[in-house]
């Protein structure tokens, strides 16, 4: 192997064994001040992770540097190694024609005296055979020397490049170098910045806590008032459903009366029938008597027949009079109960219309006492959300849609046929908080949690999105990070997270 090669990668050994971002960084950490330098770096973690890439994308050149040096010196071996071996042969095939050669002149010199009549023939032959064997021996030499020239311009070659590659790798030394002085200087840049920002973040942090907590006392002010107005509506209209009570017992006890007096009506109706039935029956007896008096009497004809007239129109007058009262009776009855089921009706319609208006009137309250909890818990999703992330030193980090995790009452209200994907669970609310802010890079879509029942120890779990259909959500499951390698993130639907609930 050339010496030049060697010590190229006896020095790319060293510099690969040099120390490692993790130790450049931990020693960089160990030269500032502040035991909590880590926290206060937390979000230089994405710069931090540039220059170690730039660093590792060095090194990867580097090694493609000296596995194309490697090659090449394989290469140009494996060529010098050829040349020789095609030079042994060059010197071995030249061997063979001199012994040949020598072959030859031995043979003509013992059949000289025996071919002295083809001597000029054979003299011709073997000049012409010498001609050709110099052709070749000339041929052969220039072939070696043109290998021995090609050897030493690779060699040559070779030289230049292992001067390239030096300048090379100097020329990266050199780089690295200046790197970690630009990486150093950032690094103290960075620090004061983060001291200031610092400073400047508890100052907007104890701004936002005082404005958090007079819009928490403002809300609540505003909610109790509006509850004390839903109570004085609820008392005003259990009034009215007391006082709609009364009219309708009132009006139920009328319509007793009204059915009582229907039927006295009944009553007296059917007794007239009785007395008519009964008078019909008495004047049916009358003419079935007259009628025996007129065979028996036949000479009082004249006088039996008028007093027989005489009293039928009489009791025709008695009977006419009485079913006339009884017609007149009827008529004034159907009259009265006419009126009484017109009476019934218009109340009825009137209570109806006042039990549609209660009605009307409870499912607008109730509408309204649902809109005041849905205000309420989102009130209270984001108060919890403020908390949460005042809690977790970093007010100002987004995540999701409007950096709140809304609770259960939420995932209730959504629809049954939406899916969502279940990113993490643990064992303290605060942790998904955490959890949020630190990827919230990632989680541009709403998100909630659950609780869920693990042993005897509830587990909160963090799920992201709502999706139409299953298609969607694994394409955007497939574009989040792994949070938890134990629990990789899976879909759930709606339906079975409301079941839990």
């Amino acid at each position: 192997m050339n010496p030049v090669t060697a010590q190229f990668e006896g020095d790319f050994d060293k510099n690969s064994s040099s120390e490692s971002p993790a130790d450049i960084e931990q020693n960089a950490a160990s030269q500032f001040p502040g035991g909590d330098l880590n926290a206060k770096l937390a979000t230089l973690e994405d710069g931090l992770d540039s220059l170690v890439q730039q660093v590792k994308s060095t090194d990867h050149r580097l090694r493609q540097t000296h596995s194309e040096v490697k090659e090449q010196s394989r290469r140009t071996d494996g060529r010098i190694d050829a040349a020789h071996a095609e030079l042994g042969n060059i010197q071995s095939d030249y061997r063979q024609l001199s012994d040949q050669s020598e072959t030859l002149a031995q043979q003509t010199s013992r059949l000289a005296q025996e071919l002295t009549r083809k001597s000029e023939s054979i003299e011709q032959r073997l000049d012409n055979h010498s001609q050709e064997t110099n052709k070749r021996h000339t041929a052969l030499s220039e072939a070696q020397q043109a290998l021995v020239g090609r050897t030493v311009s690779l060699e040559t070659k070779t030289e230049r490049l292992a001067e390239i590659l030096e300048a090379r790798l100097a020329k990266l030394t050199t780089m690295i170098d200046q790197v970690e002085a630009r990486f150093m200087e950032r690094l103290a840049v960075v620090v004061e910045q983060s001291e200031s920002r610092d400073h400047a973040l508890e100052q907007k942090i104890d701004t936002a806590v005082t404005k958090g907590r007079e819009a928490l006392k403002e809300a609540d002010e505003r909610l109790t008032d509006r509850i004390e107005q839903v109570d004085s509506g609820l008392d005003e209209a259990k009034g009215e459903i007391s006082n709609l009570q009364q009219t309708t017992e009132h009006l139920a006890e009328k319509t007793d009366d009204l059915q009582h007096q229907m039927l006295v009506v009944d009553t007296r109706a059917d007794q007239l029938d009785e007395r008519s039935d009964a008078l019909e029956t008495a004047s049916e007896v009358h003419q079935d008597k007259i009628h025996h008096l007129g065979k028996v009497s036949r000479q009082h004809r004249m006088w039996g027949g008028m007093a027989i007239v005489a009293l039928v129109m009489a009791l025709g007058g008695l009977v006419a009079y009485q079913w006339q009262g009884q017609v007149v009776g009827n008529d004034k009855l159907e009259a009265l109960k006419g009126d009484t089921e017109n009476q019934f009706v218009t109340q009825d319609s009137s209570l109806k219309t006042e039990t549609g208006k209660l009605v009307d009137r409870l499912v607008s309250q109730e509408q309204q006492i649902a809109d005041l909890k849905r205000q309420l818990t989102e009130v209270k999703d984001k108060s919890d959300s403020a908390m949460g992330r005042l809690s977790a030193m970093s007010p100002l980090q987004q995540f999701g849609s409007d950096s709140v995790i809304r609770g259960p009452e939420w995932l209730a209200q959504q629809s049954a046929q939406t899916y969502v994907i279940q990113l993490a669970s643990a064992s303290d609310r605060q942790k998904l908080y955490e959890i949020a802010s630190r990827w919230g890079h990632y989680l541009t879509d709403q998100l909630a949690y659950y609780v869920s029942e693990k042993g005897n120890s509830p587990q909160y779990v963090l799920v992201y999105g709502g999706y139409p259909d299953m298609n969607s959500a694994q394409r955007t499951l497939f574009q989040l990070p792994v949070i938890d390698a134990w629990a990789p993130p899976g879909i759930l639907s709606m339906g079975e997270i409301q079941k839990n609930l």
